[in-house]
């Protein structure tokens, strides 16, 4: 549902109200610890786009020049958005998989099957975001840190889209034949499994998935919590 800048719903207003003070005061605090920006922007009215010059946002030479401590605050905070984003994705990857198995199986006439479709379309949207959070923390990571050998990289790496798929989605080449992968699907969703284990190489994302049963439970539980 659209809504005009005057019909916002009320607790929106509120965080946005919220926000601003937040914003007021961080940029009082950039006038402090951050003298290299020249300048200070005012506080604009509307903050849903508002650059807070982090030091991945600027320019190389205005970088350089900023305390090695916030460089090193915000290169902490890029690193948990990363991994943060990754257990998201884990999980919502891990949700659409067995609501996939679910639909195929069990789910039958149409009102079932747009209710399903419409669950596995919010499922794909928290997908996409939990994959844009994580390649826009990645980048600003990178450009932080550029060193290639730096201890991070081994265990995150660039975001592609062949990577986002369930620890046991296929890996089919760039143009599958329709009526192969079409067999692939249809055999590996009917069966005991989601896919087959023959099938598919486990994308880089899943090396640092949990294997406890507590935190797989908590990856079985995702289906449940598709908002």
């Amino acid at each position: 549902m659209q809504h005009g800048p005057d019909k916002l719903p009320t607790n929106v207003i509120e965080q946005r109200t919220v926000y601003r003070r937040q914003l007021a005061k961080f940029r009082q605090l950039q006038q402090v610890y951050q003298p290299e920006l020249g300048f200070i922007p005012s506080s604009p009215d509307n903050v849903t786009n508002v650059s807070l010059f982090l030091p991945s946002s600027l320019p190389h030479d205005v970088r350089c020049k900023c305390s090695p401590k916030l460089v090193a605050m915000e290169k902490d905070l890029r690193l948990g958005q990363c991994n943060d984003a990754l257990s998201s994705l884990r999980l919502h990857l891990h949700s659409r998989s067995r609501l996939l198995k679910d639909k195929y199986v069990n789910v039958r006439h149409q009102g079932p099957n747009t209710k399903s479709r419409e669950l596995l379309n919010r499922v794909s949207i928290q997908i996409s975001a939990a994959a844009d959070k994580y390649t826009n923390a990645y980048s600003a990571l990178d450009t932080l840190d550029p060193d290639p050998s730096a201890s991070w990289r081994a265990d995150l790496l660039i975001l592609q889209a062949k990577d986002i798929r369930g620890v046991s989605e296929p890996s089919l080449p760039d143009h599958p034949d329709p009526e192969h992968a079409s067999a692939i699907l249809a055999r590996t969703l009917l069966s005991g499994g989601v896919f087959p284990e023959g099938n598919h190489t486990t994308s880089w994302i899943w090396r640092g998935a949990p294997t406890s049963t507590d935190a797989a439970g908590g990856y079985n539980e995702g289906s449940h919590r598709c908002l």
